[in-house]
């Protein structure tokens, strides 16, 4: 996968949880609990994390091509 790749997968990703977004704060679906709110900062971590540590394939294929 090239960086262009990447970023363009990043993007649409990104677009997509965007319009999501857009559409719960319009309509929301469920009304949030208390107990739910304090959840948000965690899940903004961990869709961080999950982008940060996307593995490079290009490594991983190559260093199984040596074996």
């Amino acid at each position: 996968m090239t960086a262009r790749e990447f970023l363009t997968n990043i993007t649409v990703i990104l677009t997509v949880m965007a319009v999501g977004v857009l559409l719960e704060t319009v309509v929301p679906m469920l009304a949030a609990k208390s107990w739910k709110r304090d959840r948000r900062a965690a899940n903004l971590g961990l869709t961080a994390l999950s982008f940060g540590s996307v593995p490079d394939t290009k490594v991983r294929i190559e260093a199984s091509a040596g074996r």
